[in-house]
């Protein structure tokens, strides 16, 4: 469903002078380039559910993002076979002038769901959150970061992608929600593909049948388990 070929990936590095040879007009505009990843060769098929692994600044997160389509590769290529559904930032799109039931919609709308699925659905998902009903028409700037989590999440599990792509998402929230999600997630990903960038052991355990372990940029092993 995805096939990365002699994948690499520059970043710009803008050199960073003194204030006072910034002024006096001295400064290097030169721009220097970090190698992120390294001759990447991959594929990934429907029923891999893949963990990205590796210390942080490995270039996991990086390879995700690459996959979701936020960066394009210096050079190689990357094709891709299905709906992709990325959720990179556990936050990210959220309005916090809307309410719960607003930001259903717009988190939905930005994940690829169609209007007439959301309007079908919002109230399961609502209810899926364990929100008090008390708080669903606040604006979400005056939910806590867990409570915001749990619309995004409550979303996405509704959602039905081919391809799931998620950058460290389960950490944040507390015990309970998590076994909730938990029971939940493993259905949703049934016959698809999933790829996460995890540090999380349990999350490895309870989802995966592959990791990848990226290493400076290049990928060091590739292991069904």
């Amino acid at each position: 469903m995805i096939e990365l070929k002699d994948i690499n990936l520059h970043y710009p590095l803008f050199n960073q002078k003194s204030l006072r040879s910034k002024l006096l007009g001295n400064e290097n505009k030169d721009v220097d380039f970090f190698h992120a990843l390294k001759n990447i060769n991959i594929r990934f098929n429907r029923n891999d559910y893949v963990a990205l692994i590796g210390r942080n600044g490995s270039g996991k997160s990086t390879l995700v993002k690459l996959i979701s389509g936020v960066y394009s590769p210096t050079s190689g290529s990357i094709s891709i076979n299905g709906q992709r559904t990325s959720i990179l930032d556990s936050i990210i799109g959220l309005n916090d002038t809307g309410s719960a039931i607003d930001n259903i919609f717009i988190i939905g709308l930005l994940i690829g769901c169609d209007k007439k699925f959301l309007k079908e659905n919002f109230k399961k998902i609502l209810d899926f959150t364990d929100i008090d009903h008390k708080f669903h028409n606040n604006p979400i700037s005056t939910y806590s970061d867990g409570m915001k989590i749990r619309v995004v999440i409550s979303v996405m599990l509704f959602s039905n992608p081919e391809i799931l792509i998620l950058d460290e998402f389960f950490g944040a929230v507390d015990k309970e929600f998590r076994e909730k999600i938990f029971k939940n997630f493993k259905k949703k990903i049934n016959n698809k593909l999933c790829i996460m960038a995890t540090h999380d052991q349990q999350i490895i355990k309870e989802f995966c049948n592959r990791v990848i372990e990226i290493k400076n940029g290049e990928i060091i092993s590739d292991q069904k388990i």
